[in-house]
């Protein structure tokens, strides 16, 4: 397998994709953003150790656990909307 036929996989196809699957994308993005937006007070708060930031009132492992799954959100969207190029197998 070439440089270029690795690439190719590696990035995907979008080719027989269409505008609802666009209009998906915007619709759940449009649902999540707002959380991850409304996360930033917590997610500063956890750049301190886990010991200052629990002392200031934050929930550090609730917080952790939720900036993964906001965090993942993203990515694991895209992959079922472009998935991987068929052209090589």
């Amino acid at each position: 397998m070439g440089v270029g036929t690795a690439l190719v996989w590696l990035s995907g196809s979008m080719y027989p994709k269409g505008w609802g699957d666009v209009q998906f994308a915007v619709i759940i993005s449009i649902l999540f953003l707002p959380l991850a937006v409304l996360m930033y007070r917590s997610l500063d708060m956890l750049s301190f150790v886990g010991d200052t930031a629990a002392g200031l009132g934050l929930q550090v492992g609730k917080t952790r656990v939720l900036a993964l799954l906001v965090g993942s959100f993203y990515p694991q969207l895209s992959f079922p909307l472009w998935g991987r190029s068929d052209s090589v197998v």
